[in-house]
């Protein structure tokens, strides 16, 4: 085979080239984005974009009166269109004045590793576990039903107030979860706690302290971190 140039090209590979690249999909270039000011239904002060497959739920969202719904239309209107390879239409929300919110605290206390099996052994025979880990006072833990360690982080998970840390006082991380409590998971032979105002457990509360046990007091690591919301 020879081409213009002059040159032999004896190795040819024939290749099918895919519309979407399903390896990448958080890299897809198909994705567009556009900004308005109009606020809609669903631009309410916490939601700052919106995506969409189709015109109708920017119609929903906007009306069809809105300049945003007539971007949107002549978007969806092209042809070849970005939404056939595996795009969609992000619309962002501009804001005309400025928006500052404070830097959000969110902690995570990680414990000295420790020996599950043995433990739950030793909690079983509290009936009446307490502690406190900074802003986070937790009592009357009944470990006595635990048949595996799930159960005791159960027991712990249950024991945290409703509303601490408060929704207006975590910020939407993957470790947090969407309920806004402070939460204790065990990983790689740790207790992790996750939430605001921790500090390695001390005694608090009514009860049989348990901190040291659980490998949360002195020897526990705290990491404080500053997010900023925008």
């Amino acid at each position: 085979m020879n081409n213009n140039l002059g040159i032999d090209i004896e190795n040819v590979v024939n290749v099918q080239l895919l519309k979407e690249q399903r390896g990448a999909n958080y890299d897809n270039i198909n994705h567009v984005i556009m900004m308005t000011s109009e606020t809609g239904t669903i631009f309410d002060g916490k939601t700052i974009y919106a995506t969409y497959k189709n015109i109708a739920g920017v119609k929903a969202d906007f009306g069809i009166t809105s300049k945003t719904y007539q971007m949107a239309t002549a978007f969806f209107g092209t042809s070849p269109n970005p939404i056939g390879s595996g795009g969609c239409l992000i619309i962002g929300h501009w804001r005309k004045s400025d928006l500052t919110l404070p830097a959000v605290e969110f902690d995570t206390l990680t414990g000295s590793e420790i020996d599950s099996n043995a433990l739950l052994k030793t909690l079983r025979q509290i009936e009446d576990g307490s502690m406190t880990l900074g802003e986070l006072t937790l009592e009357n833990l009944n470990f006595a039903d635990a048949i595996t360690f799930s159960d005791v982080i159960d027991t712990l998970n249950r024991a945290v107030p409703d509303g601490y840390p408060s929704d207006e006082n975590h910020p939407n991380d993957n470790n947090v979860p969407t309920s806004g409590k402070s939460t204790f998971a065990y990983l790689d032979k740790r207790l992790v706690v996750s939430g605001k105002g921790l500090a390695n457990a001390s005694e608090g509360g009514t009860g049989t302290f348990i901190g040291n046990l659980l490998g949360l007091g002195d020897s526990a690591t705290l990491m404080v971190r500053k997010l900023n919301r925008f």
